[in-house]
C-alpha cells in the first residue's frame, strides 16, 4: 500500500509542477480524458461531468483550465476542444501533445 500512495503522490507532483493551485477535479478530469483517449472515441464535457462526479458546468471549467484558461487562472494547453461535427452544440476534447506527454509520465510513474 506505501508504494501505492508513493505513486499517487509523483502523480500529484506532476500535475502541482504545471500548476501549483490545481484542484483535484482538474486532475481527474484530464485523467478521464487521458484514459478515453486511448480508446480512440470522441469524448464530451458530459462524459467528464460523469466520471468525475461534478457538474456538467463544473466540469466544463475543468476543462477550459486544462485548455486555454480562465481570466484568473492560465490555462494547460493539455486539451483542445472542437465542434462536433454532428452536434455543433458539443465539444469534442482531444488531448494535445503535451498532454499526450504527460499521460505517458503519469503512465510511467504509475508502472514504477
Amino acid at each position: 500500500m506505501k508504494d501505492s500512495l508513493n505513486k499517487l503522490i509523483h502523480v500529484i507532483d506532476e500535475f502541482r509542477m504545471l500548476h501549483p493551485d490545481i484542484q483535484s477535479q482538474a486532475m481527474l478530469s484530464f485523467i478521464y480524458i487521458a484514459m478515453w483517449a486511448e480508446r480512440d472515441e470522441p469524448i464530451y464535457v458530459k462524459d467528464v461531468a460523469e466520471a468525475v462526479g461534478v457538474p456538467s458546468a463544473t466540469a466544463s471549467r475543468n476543462v477550459t483550465l486544462l485548455t486555454k484558461g480562465t481570466p484568473r487562472l492560465n490555462g494547460l494547453g493539455l486539451v483542445v476542444t472542437h465542434e462536433d461535427p454532428m452536434y455543433r452544440t458539443r465539444k469534442v476534447i482531444t488531448l494535445t501533445a503535451v498532454g499526450k506527454k504527460l499521460a505517458e509520465r503519469l503512465r510511467e510513474r504509475m508502472d514504477q
